[in-house]
């Protein structure tokens, strides 16, 4: 099964999107994903999914990293 909102997450972070729907990867898992500002992840996928909140550096480098555009 796909995540919810897949298409949103193929979007928004391909590189993402690609390891989610690669068959690797199942429901229950936790994925270790190396991004350049770890401690901002969480702001990140709020700014993606919501557009909600500041779009620091942190953020935008995060969204570029994984293949996003901002």
């Amino acid at each position: 099964d796909l995540l919810p909102d897949t298409h949103h997450i193929i979007s928004s972070l391909p590189a993402l999107a690609t390891l989610l729907t690669s068959g690797h990867v199942q429901t229950g898992d936790i994925v270790y994903l190396p991004v350049p500002h770890a401690e901002s992840w969480p702001q990140t996928v709020r700014y993606v999914y919501t557009g909600q909140g500041e779009l620091t550096t942190a953020i935008r480098e995060n969204i570029i990293y994984l293949g996003g555009r901002v």
